[in-house]
């Protein structure tokens, strides 16, 4: 059963054709081809890129035509749209844990920009933008995050992108919404077409929780607290260990440096010391929890990783509690 989806962006999440079209007949122009139509750039438009732009613009220099678009594309980008199956997609398979990463040739800047302005970008464990050719990187793309390929897909609405499944030894699942019309898709041999990624998630299993991604980790903060299941423990004062993974809302790209885009990790240890030692306890269980639900709910954070570490048994270095929780605000 598929618990893990690498997806494709254009096509699959938003919809850029319009966008895409009218960049592509600016680049063009600059060099005196006619314009397209949506109907002949359906039909000739295809993957990796660099195959499509050699064929029609032969010996100009890549580096050279993606200047270019990518200047036409932001004049444009405004034309650009979540598909309209994409936040039902993501808020269901947020619902089963299902694990997301994107995969896409698009140029990076744009994709994240996208992701950020049509606030989905949180949703993603990884994205892969830029990719020229997907069928030599996907492979190194499940290996990096440990997944196996009898539980992972690559989604997509082109040919190229049922042929890097197919490369990575992946489901290939062939989406209806974008680029590539049926018999093409059909032709490149997916193991499922769909009309849209909305009917993806009730075809996948229940993923195990998704992990914290570490953004910022914070390492045995010592604090001194009341606790202990004895009353003549609790009495004393004993020193906890408490280590944080914290996954922001928004990841760590594009900060530009400013404190306000991220979380103040001062004021948060600070924070957490406060709760620690507001009053006595019978169990670090307790506390750990405590402590993830205070912190998702006071600092933008989509989810926490609390470890706790009390020196408590005589034949061990100390006994360690840990909680994970999630924000549901996406």
């Amino acid at each position: 059963m598929i618990r893990n989806l690498i997806l494709d962006w254009s096509g699959t999440l938003v919809d850029d054709f319009s966008a895409t079209l009218v960049a592509t007949n600016e680049v063009f122009a600059h060099y005196g081809l006619p314009a397209m139509s949506a109907s002949e750039f359906r039909r000739d438009f295809r993957l990796p890129y660099p195959e499509f732009y050699a064929e029609f613009l032969p010996g100009v220099p890549l580096a050279e035509l993606e200047v270019l678009f990518k200047e036409a594309f932001l004049k444009a980008e405004n034309l650009v749209q979540p598909l309209p199956a994409t936040r039902g997609f993501l808020e269901a398979a947020s619902e089963k844990s299902l694990r997301l990463f994107v995969l896409s040739s698009m140029n990076e800047e744009a994709l994240r920009r996208q992701a950020r302005d049509f606030a989905i970008q949180s949703y993603f464990e990884e994205i892969y933008a830029g990719v020229l050719n997907k069928c030599d990187r996907i492979g190194s793309v499940v290996a990096e995050h440990g997944l196996l390929p009898e539980e992972t897909a690559y989604v997509g609405d082109m040919v190229h992108d049922v042929h890097a499944a197919q490369a990575g030894g992946l489901h290939s699942v062939a989406l209806l919404s974008g680029y590539d019309p049926v018999e093409r898709l059909a032709a490149a041999g997916p193991q499922m077409i769909l009309p849209d990624i909305g009917q993806l998630p009730k075809l996948c299993a229940t993923g195990a929780p998704a992990r914290v991604r570490p953004d910022i980790v914070v390492r045995k903060l010592r604090v001194a607290v009341h606790i202990g299941v004895p009353e003549e423990e609790r009495a004393q004062a004993q020193e906890l260990k408490i280590s944080l993974t914290l996954e922001t809302r928004s990841g760590l790209n594009g900060l530009g440096d400013d404190l306000a885009r991220t979380v103040d990790y001062f004021a948060l240890t600070e924070a957490v010391k406060a709760l620690a030692q507001d009053r006595p306890r019978k169990l670090i269980e307790t506390l750990a929890e405590e402590v993830a639900l205070f912190l998702l709910a006071k600092f933008p954070l989509r989810a926490v990783r609390v470890e706790i570490e009390k020196a408590i048994l005589l034949n061990c270095e100390g006994v360690v509690v840990s909680c994970q929780r999630r924000s549901a605000q996406k």
